[in-house]
C-alpha cells in the first residue's frame, strides 16, 4: 500500500468492511419522522442492536438518503473513534460521494454493511466528550481566557508538550482561530508537530472535509493518548418498550414528540420534576432534563472500549458540563434514572395523541 496516497488507502479499508459483511436486502421500513429513524440509527448502533440498526437504516435511506450519509460518518468518528481507526476510514471514504458507494455494490449495500460494522465494532466516545468538555466545561473556558493572553508559539509548545489532553485541544483552537490560514491547514501542522501517525492525520483532513466538525481532529489528536483501548464494562441497559417498531429511547429531546415528553415528565408530580423545579429557573428545564436523559439512557454503549481516560473525560462530562453544580448534576441523573419507565410511558401517549389527534 502507498502510505502516501490515503485515498487509495481509505478505499481499500472501505472494500475491507464490505467483503467482511455478507449482503444484506433492506430491512422493512418504518412511518416515522426523519429525526426518529436518525436517533434511532445512531442509539441502536450504539446498543449493538443489529436488527435495529437495520431497520433504521432501511427507513432513514428511503426518507432522506443525503441525511443517512452524513449521521453515519458523525456517528464513525463519535461513538467509535480511536476504538476502530480502520472502520472510521472506510466511512468517511464512503461518504465520498455514489460513485464511490457504486464501486462496492451501490447505496444500499455499502449501507447495511457499514451500519451493521459499526453496530458490531467497539465503542469509544472520548472525542465527543472531549469536544463537550472543551467548550461548556467552567474550567475549558477559564483555561481558553488564560491561553488568549499567551503567544501562538508558546501555545504551540503546550500543543506539542503538555500530556493533559484538554490543554491541547484548547490550544489548537485558540492557534486556529488567530491564524489566517485555513484551520485545517493549521490543524494539521499541529497534528505533525505532536507526533501523530501520517494516517490519523490523512483521516483526520478527510473527515474534516466530509463531516464538517471538530469530531475528526478530537479522534486524530487522541491517538497521541495512551489508555484510550482497553475494554471496558458494558453499560448496563435500562428497561425499554416498543411501539410500532420503534423503541422508546429513540424519542430524544431532539424528536418532536420527545421533546413534548420530557415535557409532560416535567410537569408529572415526582420526586425529579419538583426537585428541577424547585432548583432550577424555568427557563432551562427541558434542555436539562433532555441531556441528564441522554446521559442515563440516549448515551449508553455496549462493547464499551475507552481505558481509563475514556472513562475519566466521561465522568467530566456527565457530571461537570451541565451548567449545573456537580452534586446537583448526580442527583438530576439519579432521579432521571429512576424515572425512566414513567418517561417511556409519556413517550407512548405523545405518539398516541399524535398519531389520533
Amino acid at each position: 500500500m502507498n502510505r502516501t496516497d490515503p485515498s487509495t488507502k481509505s478505499l481499500q479499508l472501505l472494500a475491507q468492511q464490505i467483503l467482511d459483511v455478507d449482503p444484506q436486502p433492506l430491512a422493512p421500513k418504518l412511518s416515522i419522522s426523519v429525526w426518529q429513524a436518525m436517533s434511532m440509527l445512531q442509539k441502536a448502533i450504539r446498543r449493538n442492536d443489529s436488527h435495529r440498526t437495520a431497520v433504521a437504516t432501511s427507513t432513514l435511506l428511503n426518507l432522506d438518503a443525503e441525511r443517512f450519509w452524513r449521521r453515519l460518518g458523525v456517528i464513525a468518528f463519535e461513538d467509535v473513534g480511536v476504538s476502530n481507526l480502520p472502520l472510521v476510514y472506510a466511512v468517511t471514504a464512503a461518504l465520498a460521494g455514489k460513485r464511490v458507494r457504486g464501486e462496492f455494490g451501490g447505496d444500499t449495500r455499502v449501507a447495511m454493511a457499514l451500519a451493521q460494522c459499526l453496530a458490531n465494532s467497539a465503542k469509544n466516545r472520548s472525542a465527543d466528550d472531549l469536544l463537550c468538555i472543551r467548550d461548556q466545561h467552567p474550567d475549558a473556558r477559564d483555561m481558553q481566557h488564560e491561553f488568549q493572553r499567551i503567544p501562538t508559539e508558546r501555545l504551540r509548545s503546550i500543543f506539542v508538550g503538555c500530556p493533559e489532553v484538554l490543554a491541547q485541544a484548547s490550544a489548537a483552537k485558540i492557534i486556529a482561530a488567530r491564524s489566517p490560514k485555513p484551520h485545517i491547514s493549521v490543524e494539521v501542522e499541529l497534528l505533525e508537530n505532536a507526533g501523530a501517525a501520517p494516517a490519523a492525520i490523512a483521516l483526520f483532513v478527510q473527515g474534516k472535509a466530509r463531516v464538517r466538525n471538530d469530531l475528526p481532529f478530537l479522534v486524530a489528536l487522541l491517538t497521541l493518548q495512551n489508555g484510550l483501548r482497553s475494554p471496558n464494562p458494558d453499560d448496563v441497559l435500562p428497561a425499554e418498550i416498543e411501539f410500532a417498531g420503534m423503541p422508546g429511547w429513540a424519542l430524544d429531546m431532539f424528536t418532536r414528540e420527545g421533546k413534548a415528553a420530557i415535557r409532560r415528565l416535567l410537569a408529572h408530580d415526582n420526586a425529579l420534576s419538583q426537585y428541577i423545579r424547585r432548583s432550577f429557573p424555568s427557563a432551562g428545564r427541558t434542555q436539562l432534563l433532555g441531556e441528564a436523559i441522554f446521559r442515563v439512557e440516549g448515551g449508553l454503549l455496549r462493547k464499551r472500549q475507552d481505558g481509563a481516560l475514556g472513562q475519566q473525560l466521561r465522568q467530566i462530562m456527565e457530571l461537570e458540563c451541565m451548567g449545573i453544580h456537580p452534586h446537583q448534576a448526580r442527583e438530576v441523573l439519579r432521579l432521571t434514572s429512576s424515572n425512566l419507565e414513567l418517561l417511556n410511558s409519556l413517550r407512548r401517549q405523545v405518539v398516541w395523541d399524535a398519531s389520533n389527534g
